[in-house]
């Protein structure tokens, strides 16, 4: 059992590539390369590697862009498409562990005898995937109606079924901040985990001091929370869907983003409540830049999760480019990717990249990206900003063109 997708995105950069023209260069061409299969144990710390419940297999493969990791443990194997989703998986999985954990205990037993049940699991589809239910309730105005309508009941209607279900949606939610996973994770092991001891909890009155579980040591002693040291993961778990909902769309809006746009991003199936908070958080960011609609529009191509997430970290580091490196002014569309402009007449192409290889792919992407014009930019500058690293024949033949790389950018700019 692998319930993880494989990326959509990847196969849509190769499709918008190979559709582009192949633009003649001067410099002797460099052989592209094979992208390689590497060995997790020359990436991952031991402590990750390998735990009381979960190890990484050795073979970690890639194709030019992401890695991919396979785990095997007590509850399957998962797939983990990224450097930075693997510790997320791993702690998936002792989440899973500490549930199951907690489940057997009287405590458990006693609150989930008490729970009322029918009301409980009726509520279940909206709190674990608030976009799937508004999803299903229409299109156009159809669908905004009656999610405001839904929206006003939960929030509105004093009934003992309303309050189960407000109850409900705080208990998961706080379940994932005590074991540091994400409320709205796609791991379909772990949801019904989740939802099963979110009845007790938000029905049946079990407390979360018995939700605790030991983790290897590079996930951490003891699984407290999203992160400590993040307002915005606290958000996340602290406040429901719809008033998540409610305030990205104040704040998008606050840009001067069309009330059709917001609409689209907000009701988008593939972005989750965490993917539309972080990317309008990293958006308000870019307190000069134009073009935050064009970001919102390119985003809703995903169709994954894992596309989902690829924009979600392409916000965050147009964020932190804008921070400490320069002030981006206009956000572009580059081959459906989000792209930067900055005052100093850069274009930048921040991307989420665990290993770049040099192949025929990468060759056509930086062509097009020198080829790159707009009447209203004058470029004088072209700069790939990567989460993770590329191969010294990438960064030759990148310089080559004079474009440069700036690698391990969230370590490299500052968060």
């Amino acid at each position: 059992m692998i319930p993880y997708r494989f990326p959509s995105l990847i196969l849509f950069i190769t499709t918008v590539v190979t559709a582009t023209t192949c633009l003649a260069q001067n410099q002797t061409p460099i052989a592209y390369e094979t992208p390689p299969v590497f060995r997790a144990s020359d990436l991952v710390s031991a402590d990750l590697l390998v735990g009381p419940q979960h190890r990484v297999r050795e073979a970690v493969t890639t194709d030019g862009f992401t890695n991919t990791y396979i785990i095997d443990s007590d509850f399957g194997s998962f797939y983990a498409h990224g450097n930075d989703r693997l510790p997320e998986r791993i702690r998936e999985i002792y989440a899973i562990a500490g549930i199951r954990q907690t489940k057997e205990s009287d405590a458990y037993k006693k609150a989930l005898s008490g729970a009322a049940k029918d009301t409980v699991n009726g509520a279940v589809n909206l709190v674990k995937d608030p976009i799937g239910s508004v999803k299903g309730a229409g299109k156009g105005a159809a669908r905004f109606f009656k999610g405001a309508s839904e929206r006003m009941r939960v929030n509105t209607d004093g009934s003992d079924a309303a309050a189960d279900l407000k109850k409900y949606g705080s208990a998961r939610r706080q379940i994932a901040g005590q074991y540091g996973v994400d409320p709205y994770t796609s791991n379909e092991v772990l949801r019904a985990e989740m939802d099963s001891l979110a009845q007790a909890t938000g029905a049946g009155g079990l407390t979360f001091s018995l939700m605790k579980v030991a983790i290897p040591g590079g996930i951490g002693t003891l699984v407290s929370g999203v992160s400590t040291s993040s307002d915005l993961n606290d958000t996340l778990i602290e406040e429901g869907p719809y008033n998540l909902r409610a305030e990205n769309r104040r704040r998008l809006e606050q840009m001067g983003i069309g009330e059709a746009s917001i609409e689209a991003f907000l009701n988008h199936p593939a972005l989750n409540p965490k993917h539309q908070t972080v990317i309008t958080d990293s958006l308000m960011q870019l307190s000069n830049a134009q073009g935050k609609a064009e970001f919102l529009r390119l985003a809703m191509a995903a169709r994954s999760e894992e596309d989902a997430h690829f924009f979600q970290r392409n916000a965050q580091l147009m964020a932190t480019y804008n921070k400490n490196r320069s002030s981006i002014v206009n956000i572009v569309d580059f081959l459906g990717f989000p792209a930067a402009y900055t005052k100093d007449n850069k274009l930048v192409f921040p991307a989420l990249l665990d290993y770049g290889s040099w192949t025929e792919t990468g060759d056509r992407i930086s062509q097009s990206f020198l080829a790159f014009s707009s009447s209203d930019l004058a470029i004088s500058g072209h700069e790939w900003v990567f989460t993770g690293t590329v191969s010294a024949t990438a960064k030759q033949a990148l310089a080559s063109r004079g474009i440069v790389v700036i690698e391990q950018a969230f370590q490299t700019l500052g968060r």
